[in-house]
């Protein structure tokens, strides 16, 4: 609306003006569907030279369509804080209504151009995707699933991680007898069991400090968090974020914590939520609810019944450890509408979010806490693990030329441990030379990797899923850059 009113304000004829409006409004229609395909491509173009050429094709005009809308509005806003001050008669003869006219006798053309490459190479894409059996997935939440459960025989090399974090909830390690004498020694009278909710909640600051010890790093102060700390400062549950690249084990990493018995006897109530990639307030809220003690909330209560609810059961719930796993940027928006009931819940409770968005992290963290970054296994223990899982029940020095290819390959994998089982197992299927040598020297590997991307060797494990698996490969294409993993493989 804003639109229309300028280019008739400029002067524009009312029904060319209308027309110009309408195909503006077309072409900012038309973008959301473009950048669905663009991620429903991403991982085809590897199989289809054809396709990778349409999609850059499709992202340039892309960007164009969105600078050309950008530039609209930039000059909207001008031309309103030109004219704020100026009189009817002022603004008819500001040099923004000259410069409004020439841009848009200027931008017709574009539009009209810009929409048709769109249609275009939008239409192309979509025939391509039909073909290969891409367009079926429907746009809903299409993330696993995750639990509290150790699904893993074994976790190796959290060790450090897990106590540290561990320490940053207000569970102290191996220090509880020079605990008790520091509050003997004070006078207080000595409380056996739990410790009192007033004391963890100071202990969740001290733990940061913990945290800088171990192997994850830490970030320096709270640059890029203005006004977060005045957010919130009043918070009696403070939050930390484990943030990581897709497959570095931060879920692992949570269930360790979250059923390591220190942490269970310091929390009165242990609650895990999958957020995955749809946030949804109300389902979230409703799952915690379930998970403190209380009678049965009516099925059809709504976001804000919910609350309300949430609220009351905290006052006479103990102190909490909450794990909210896997939570993706669409979060941001709605977070501080989310955690406002949770802010004033029990002092000394804690909540846990996974992610691999820095964003987000920096978002949900609470003024006393930090970020806690979760990187790669350390080389050596890397290279063990990955040892298991790319040779099995078989002796690595029986394969001695395959143990020089595996270390060269290990290498480039972060230290992921999902990067290590799922392309393990894809070298485990064919223990011959050729069969590692191909996929070591894959150009995949040459693919810059970003922080919220996959690893390469996530994509290579892919594209090598057996040809009898090819319909499954067809209908899991498009969800697996969001995924990080190939389920299908285990």
């Amino acid at each position: 609306m804003e639109a229309l009113q300028w280019i008739l304000s400029a002067g524009t004829n009312f029904l060319e003006g209308i027309q110009l409006s309408n195909d503006l409004v077309h072409l900012q229609a038309t973008l959301p569907k473009a950048r669905m395909l663009i991620c429903r491509s991403e991982w085809a173009k590897f199989k289809d030279k054809q396709l990778a050429k349409l999609l850059s094709h499709l992202k340039d005009t892309t960007y164009d369509a969105e600078d050309l809308l950008r530039q609209l509005d930039d000059q909207v806003l001008r031309q309103r804080i030109e004219d704020a001050d100026r009189s009817r008669a002022g603004q008819l003869l500001s040099s923004s209504l000259n410069l409004a006219k020439t841009y848009i006798r200027g931008s017709k053309a574009r539009i009209k151009e810009t929409q048709e490459k769109l249609d275009k190479v939008v239409a192309e894409i979509e025939g391509m995707l039909n073909l290969m059996g891409l367009m079926s997935v429907e746009p809903s939440q299409i993330m696993p699933e995750t639990s509290s459960i150790i699904s893993a025989p074994e976790v190796v090399g959290r060790d450090g991680e897990r106590n540290a974090l561990i320490e940053m909830l207000g569970v102290m390690i191996g220090r509880e007898a020079q605990r008790d004498q520091v509050i003997e020694l004070l006078g207080v009278p000595l409380s056996r069991g739990r410790r009192s909710a007033g004391s963890n909640g100071k202990r969740a600051t001290a733990g940061s400090g913990v945290a800088s010890t171990s192997r994850a790093k830490q970030p320096k102060g709270n640059n890029g968090r203005a006004g977060h700390a005045e957010i919130n400062c009043k918070s009696n549950v403070s939050v930390i974020p484990i943030v990581g690249i897709g497959g570095v084990g931060k879920t692992t990493l949570a269930r360790y914590i979250y059923n390591d018995p220190r942490v269970k006897n310091h929390f009165g109530v242990m609650i895990w939520v999958c957020v995955s990639d749809f946030f949804d307030k109300k389902r979230i809220t409703k799952e915690i609810i379930e998970s403190i003690p209380g009678e049965e909330i009516n099925p059809s209560y709504c976001l804000n019944a919910l609350q309300i609810e949430l609220m009351e059961r905290l006052k006479m719930c103990p102190k909490f450890l909450l794990v909210l796993d896997d939570v993706w940027p669409n979060a941001n928006a709605d977070w501080e509408a989310f955690y406002a009931p949770l802010r004033r819940g029990p002092e000394g409770s804690m909540i846990l979010v996974t992610t691999r968005c820095p964003v987000v992290a920096t978002r949900v963290t609470t003024s006393n806490c930090e970020p806690f970054h979760l990187e790669g296994l350390p080389t050596d223990v890397f290279w063990d693990f990955f040892k298991k899982c790319a040779f099995g029940r078989n002796d690595p020095e029986s394969y001695p030329h395959l143990q020089d290819i595996g270390r060269s390959i290990s290498t480039r994998l972060c230290g992921s441990p999902l990067a290590a089982k799922t392309l393990g197992r894809l070298l485990s299927m064919r223990l011959t030379e050729q069969h590692w040598r191909t996929i070591q020297k894959s150009e995949l590997w040459e693919l810059r990797h970003e922080e919220n991307e996959i690893l390469p060797a996530l994509q290579l494990s892919y594209l090598y899923l057996p040809e009898e698996r090819d319909l499954l490969r067809q209908r899991g294409a498009c969800v697996l850059k969001m995924w990080g993993l190939v389920t299908w493989m285990n």
